[in-house]
């Protein structure tokens, strides 16, 4: 089994240089109808509204909203998903001409996760009499049951696993619930919010209101769809493609204000801008302060709050960014003698902030390629963890299996929450671990780098760049494409970034010079040196300096070869 320079396998799936690259592209996706693909249809690629069950209940009754002039709550969630979820259904309902309307996204360390009862309680006391949850509420049994004894009808918006017994909810939109008929099980909260409003608005709006209204919107769906790491294929796709669009004409003037102080003069408007640019800074303010100061940045149409509310959370994941990486630096010191050893990493400690724990989780499982579970120690004598896993250890199903330790539990394959009492954390730990180890090999230890195709240097342009571009946008299911780079030799590098986190690289091949960054791989300038033979996984990118557009690589990963040159 040979490693690279990170310690990762590679698996190139085509070896051959082909003179079209975008149909091996599309070949490797399995994406037989490269039109509809690549030039999807708005028009007629998003699905009837009303083919998902319950949807006519959730319409009929939000017409009664509006026709009795009836109060309305919206739960939301603290996360990108759920911040852009209750501003597209706040603005939805506006549109539509529902004048009482209140906005609840919970505090993760007041509140925690989701609909909870003492909510309904404050929308007994506010008489309130609709709640509608967006990315929550699937499992909220006994706060709608609450609110269903005083009155409160209810409908749930969510894409959440479904638990055993469903919520007696007036309504219930979920794409994969059991016998929904709705065709496209992948659509996020604001991706079900989304059908929700396409609904409503044309039956209860003038016709090219509803249109303009519905397409100026997509903005907040290709954002929430985004964050929320869903696949990018069918409807999602269509919903990002889209609304990248709008995001770059938006009339958000908090959304525009961010962009203005987290982008360069040329950006490229497309998903890498959503991850890593918009979503941290809406997610920093439900992981360290409260989801209402991102709620307000998308909606305000006030110039003054729209520029303070950006600077805000400009200052907020800037904060985030400094915390995360010292937690991560105390849990690597903490695992020192697990890192390698065992299978899935568990630390806790009481100074790390639940808004970032997963983030701390993510950053270990992305490094060590395996399982983490990372614990903040309350006050209180309650543990809460946020787990991450690989695709070959089911994280939520290996802690369900806990359910004695239990107090509460929820997520998918690949990330998880739970919360225990203290005095459970050593049986907890213990028996993870007896999990991962029966359940994981060590060949599952090693993440693999799984390749496109090689692409010779002399084949590398902008041209070829612009037509892998039309795979955009990118994320699971469409991964952004990875080349092969054989054989080049190091000409020089050296690390970049205010703690030389990163790795500046320049190789060159008979033909050409190529220049490089690898992000979070500045310790490769110990292992590399000028003159060195490699191979290179890496991404194409393009850069724009000054008027100037010039093709370099983003490297994903080195593999040293024998040969040196002297």
């Amino acid at each position: 089994m040979q490693l690279s320079l990170r310690k990762k396998i590679w698996q190139v799936r085509h070896t051959e240089n082909s003179d079209s690259i975008l149909e091996v592209l599309l070949a490797n996706r399995q994406i037989n109808n490269a039109e509809d693909f690549l030039e999807p249809d708005f028009e007629t690629g998003l699905h009837n509204p009303f083919l998902m069950n319950e949807m006519q209940q959730a319409v009929d009754l939000l017409r009664r909203v509006r026709k009795d002039q009836q109060r309305l709550m919206i739960v939301g969630d603290y996360d990108a998903d759920g911040i852009t979820g209750t501003a597209l259904l706040y603005e939805t309902f506006r549109a539509i001409g529902i004048k009482q309307i209140m906005c609840r996204l919970p505090h993760r360390v007041h509140d925690g996760y989701g609909f909870q009862s003492h909510i309904t309680k404050e929308a007994i006391r506010d008489k309130v009499d609709v709640i509608v949850t967006v990315d929550n509420g699937v499992s909220s049994l006994d706060a709608i049951a609450f609110a269903k004894e005083h009155g409160i009808s209810v409908i749930v918006c969510d894409h959440h696993t479904i638990p055993e017994t469903l919520p007696e909810a007036d309504a219930i939109l979920h794409p994969r619930r059991e016998g929904e008929h709705y065709p496209f099980h992948e659509l996020t909260g604001v991706g079900v919010a989304y059908k929700l409003a396409q609904a409503l608005c044309p039956r209860l709006m003038a016709s090219k209101d509803a249109e303009r209204f519905l397409k100026w919107s997509l903005d907040l769906v290709a954002i929430g769809t985004v964050a929320d790491c869903a696949t990018v294929t069918g409807e999602n796709r269509i919903l990002i493609k889209y609304g990248l669009v709008v995001i770059e004409k938006t009339r958000r003037p908090g959304l525009r204000n961010m962009l203005n102080l987290c982008l360069g003069s040329h950006p490229s408007y497309d998903s890498a801008l959503i991850g890593f640019r918009i979503a941290p800074r809406l997610n920093a303010a439900g992981r360290i302060s409260s989801p209402d100061t991102s709620l307000k940045l998308l909606t305000t149409r006030d110039l003054a709050e729209a520029e303070r509310m950006a600077h805000e959370l400009q200052d907020l994941n800037a904060k985030r960014q400094e915390q995360t990486v010292q937690a991560v630096h105390q849990a690597k010191d903490f695992l020192q003698d697990d890192l390698l050893q065992e299978k899935i990493l568990i630390a806790r400690h009481r100074s790390w902030h639940p808004g970032i724990i997963g983030l701390i989780a993510g950053r270990l499982t992305e490094e060590f390629h395996r399982p983490s579970i990372i614990f903040h120690d309350g006050e209180d004598g309650t543990l809460v963890a946020s787990a991450r896993s690989t695709e070959h250890f089911n994280i939520i199903e290996a802690i369900s299996r806990q359910k004695d330790l239990l107090l509460r539990f929820g997520g998918h394959s690949q990330a998880a929450g739970c919360s225990i009492a203290r005095e459970n954390y050593d049986t907890f730990c213990r028996r993870m671990k007896t999990l991962a180890n029966a359940s994981l090999s060590e060949e599952q230890l090693f993440p693999i780098v799984d390749i496109d195709c090689e692409l010779a240097p002399e084949h590398m342009s902008l041209a070829v760049k612009q037509q892998i571009d039309r795979l955009e946008p990118y994320g699971i299911g469409n991964v952004r494409p990875v080349f092969l780079l054989r054989n080049v030799r190091v000409q020089r590098l050296h690390p970049v970034g205010r703690t030389g986190a990163h790795l500046q690289i320049w190789v060159e091949s008979a033909q050409k010079t190529i220049k490089g960054i690898a992000f979070q791989q500045g310790g490769l300038a110990q292992e590399l040196s000028q003159g060195d033979l490699v191979d290179i996984a890496c991404h194409l990118q393009e850069n724009n300096w000054n008027g100037t557009h010039s093709l370099e690589i983003e490297v994903v990963d080195i593999q040293q070869r024998s040969e040196r040159s002297e």
